[in-house]
């Protein structure tokens, strides 16, 4: 998806508008058979800059942390907020490095992994994060010239 310098809100949302009908779609022409399905989409900010990190076995993996807030107000009248772990692979991840910072605005396609590991006690934990396929940055960056910044 190519995004322009100045994202519309009502764009954002045409857009998902038109993803969330594919999905329909697809759930409809197969009515008969059971359908699973295990795709995320999230729009938010980043809480800090990416990591990146090699595994063992040579393979670039980024982690990030998206702030997601949620549509409804809580009693005290504020937002609250998802917090979010999102997980980039290779080339997706080399990207995500170079090009995001803290605070920018991106939307994110992917999947939702939850897996255990024994923490340093031996306590067995279980994390849930998003294994992102696709990753659309949403704005740019203040510092780049011919931003608008």
């Amino acid at each position: 998806m190519i995004v322009s310098k100045k994202v519309e809100t009502s764009g954002v949302i045409a857009f998902l508008a038109r993803c969330i009908t594919g999905v329909f779609c697809i759930l409809k022409q197969k009515e008969e058979e059971l359908i699973m399905m295990n795709e995320c989409w999230l729009i938010g900010r980043l809480t800090k800059d990416p990591e990146e990190r090699q595994t063992p076995g040579g393979k670039t993996v980024a982690k990030m942390t998206l702030a997601v807030d949620r549509d409804y107000t809580n009693n005290n009248g504020e937002k609250d907020t998802d917090f979010i772990d999102v997980i980039a692979w290779e080339k997706l991840a080399e990207n995500c490095v170079k090009h995001l910072g803290k605070g920018r605005l991106v939307s994110v396609r992917g999947r939702l992994q939850i897996r255990s590991y024994d923490d340093s006690q031996g306590v067995r934990r279980k994390a849930a994060e998003v294994v992102a396929e696709k990753v659309n940055f949403l704005d740019w960056p203040k510092d780049v010239p011919g931003s608008g910044a």
